[in-house]
């Protein structure tokens, strides 16, 4: 079900809060905001007024994290893949099959993210002047192309796919005889248009929202990045709310995330029946292969993630 609309209307002289995502109303990130929009205000009393501007009203994804930092954007919800530009200790969540999609494996997951190997990660944000509330979720990637059904990650070989600005996320494609071009996933649609490339690495939501489906119509469910996601607030503004209010944002926040959580499950299998449904060729992969292909990128990156941070996770 999607969120509830606000129940009241904040008080005239409320504080307001501007929030940007980049994805849609109707997606998670969208009815995320919307639901800790209505629990934050009843919290408060109606003290904030929390104002969500989805679909990159407010710039895309690097533009918000900026923005937050400075100041000019007061709270955004990003994928953490801009996030490793300001913060090297997330880099860890962006490294393949770190999280696999299991019960077991998501459930390790949110045990480190909410826990305080979590929240030591959050902290590296207050270093560009970003409070990092906590993690949300943005659902595994997967692998959408216009010209052939990828299997193997053989299959993969001279496609040209578009990925989030990260280096990990480019390496596991350029490791792999593919080009990973880092592209804004607001530009993306146009460029698989166009030919520029040949598809593009995202969650399903942004497979199904976007219309992506009706001009590349191979879908591979390789689920190589677990994408989580940090609901972040501009450090100066946290630091100036009373320790009441600061309080009520942790409980909203809390709340919020394991709805969100709950919602990107639900609407995941739904974005995936509706490609079948469309007539897509939606093709399941071995996991352990596409692992095994990933591994020369934790031999490159895993020395310069802390230890504690790798044992939390992995070990």
């Amino acid at each position: 079900a999607t969120a509830e609309p606000a129940t009241e209307a904040p008080a005239a002289d409320a504080r307001v809060i501007r929030m940007g995502c980049t994805s849609p109303e109707e997606s998670n990130f969208g009815q995320g905001m919307r639901m800790f929009e209505r629990l934050f205000e009843e919290y408060t009393n109606g003290a904030f007024d929390v104002q969500p501007f989805p679909n990159a009203q407010l710039g895309n994804e690097r533009d918000l994290v900026e923005g937050v930092g400075m100041g000019t954007i007061e709270m955004c919800v990003t994928s953490t893949g801009p996030i490793v530009n300001f913060s090297k200790d997330m880099m860890l969540l962006d490294l393949p099959y770190v999280i696999l999609d299991t019960p077991e494996g998501l459930a390790k997951a949110y045990e480190f993210m909410d826990g305080p190997i979590g929240a030591k990660m959050l902290a590296s944000l207050e270093a560009s002047n970003i409070k990092g509330l906590g993690f949300w979720e943005n659902g595994f990637r997967n692998i959408l192309n216009s010209k052939r059904e990828v299997k193997t990650v053989e299959d993969l070989k001279g496609l040209k796919i578009r990925t989030m600005e990260n280096e990990i996320h480019m390496a596991i494609y350029n490791e792999n005889g593919a080009s990973g071009i880092p592209m804004a996933h607001t530009e993306a649609f146009t460029a698989l248009q166009q030919g520029v490339i040949d598809g593009m690495d995202n969650i399903l939501g942004g497979f199904w929202l976007q219309g992506s489906y009706e001009v590349a119509r191979y879908l591979t469910m390789s689920k190589h990045f677990y994408s989580p996601a940090v609901c972040q607030m501009n450090l100066d503004l946290y630091n100036s709310l009373s320790p009441e209010h600061q309080d009520a944002l942790k409980r909203a926040i809390l709340e919020t995330s394991k709805w969100e959580r709950e919602f990107t499950a639900q609407v995941d299998a739904e974005y995936k029946q509706n490609m079948i449904d469309a007539g897509l060729t939606v093709t399941e992969v071995d996991f352990e292969e596409w692992k095994k292909a990933a591994q020369p990128l934790y031999d490159k990156y895993l020395p310069s993630i802390p230890a504690e941070y790798v044992e939390g996770l992995m070990g």
